[in-house]
């Protein structure tokens, strides 16, 4: 899937579901790299207004890391929260291409009021807030992630093919269909990496329990959580479970060496990685470039 097919995916995900959205209005990236605080601070409380979408602002919100934002991003997660006790009507819709069953639909609605909530609290924490609610939400649903352990099911309408056997063994383990287990699945991915990107020392637990996840995208995002809190040494930790966990595990997670500093990182992540041939995926690891700048793309700073 391409980067501009994921960012897409993500930022529809992150506000508008079947049947939620009063405007499918979308605040593009190039209409809010240049606003200032305020500015940013306004357009947010009228998506939240509309229910529609504030992803790109939140996000150069983050980088302008400016605790000044804290009262204005409290009060619109106040009016998520109590948007979020609104009775939700189950009935079949359809999303951008993507058909639900009305208890599927019913179901989406209700994460995506929750991802609104983390994703202003993960914010929130970013910029300096102290109020203990906005942890508390992360490390429930990151927590229940881990607990819950779905293998990957690809909810990207962009994604087709088969689905994965282990994905479809746990549904039947576990009791749970397809369409909700799918559901589920993309909500706790986002639920890690919403923790990681708060960068809160306070998930270190969680981040190193997550490296485990049979979903290597949300294991993925713990290991961004622990090369975000900027620990020098915390690479040990990936390193020693890319060693336990060879193969496919190990090469998604090495990538993450690249962000350290450190000459035994970037040997150990060489080491993993060392299977996969072709010059573009070299270019793509973009394993020669400096690991200060490797850091900020893999965190997605600005």
């Amino acid at each position: 899937m391409s980067f501009a097919r994921w960012v897409l995916f993500i930022s529809l995900v992150c506000s508008a579901v079947p049947g939620v959205s009063k405007s499918q209005e979308s605040i593009a990236w190039d209409q809010i790299q240049d606003k200032g605080m305020d500015e940013l601070i306004k357009i947010i409380a009228q998506q939240v207004e509309k229910e529609g979408d504030y992803y790109w602002p939140l996000k150069r919100l983050r980088t302008l890391n400016n605790p000044a934002a804290i009262p204005g991003l409290e009060q619109a997660y106040r009016r998520e929260a109590a948007r979020s006790e609104e009775p939700i009507e189950a009935k079949p819709a359809t999303f951008y291409g993507i058909a639900y069953s009305a208890q599927g639909a019913k179901l989406s609605r209700e994460i995506s009021r929750v991802i609104r909530l983390q994703s202003i609290a993960s914010v929130l924490i970013r910029l300096g807030s102290k109020d203990e609610k906005y942890y508390k939400l992360l490390e429930k649903h990151a927590a229940r992630a881990l607990i819950r352990d779905i293998p990957y099911r690809a909810t990207d309408p962009y994604e087709e093919g088969a689905v994965p056997e282990d994905f479809a063994e746990w549904c039947q383990k576990n009791g749970m269909d397809q369409e909700s287990a799918g559901l589920h699945n993309h909500f706790d991915q986002t639920s890690v990496r919403l923790l990681a990107e708060s960068r809160d020392a306070r998930g270190r637990p969680l981040f190193l329990k997550g490296l485990w996840m049979k979903d290597l995208l949300a294991a993925a995002y713990a290991a961004e959580g622990l090369l975000g809190l900027g620990e020098p040494d915390s690479y040990t930790e990936i390193i020693a479970v890319c060693r336990k966990r060879p193969g496919k595990p190990a090469k998604r997670l090495a990538r993450y060496l690249s962000g350290y500093d450190d000459p035994k990182a970037l040997a150990a992540m060489e080491e993993f990685i060392k299977e996969e041939p072709s010059s573009d995926r070299r270019k793509r690891r973009n394993i020669d470039r400096d690991p200060k700048i490797m850091r900020g793309a893999l965190l997605r700073e600005d």
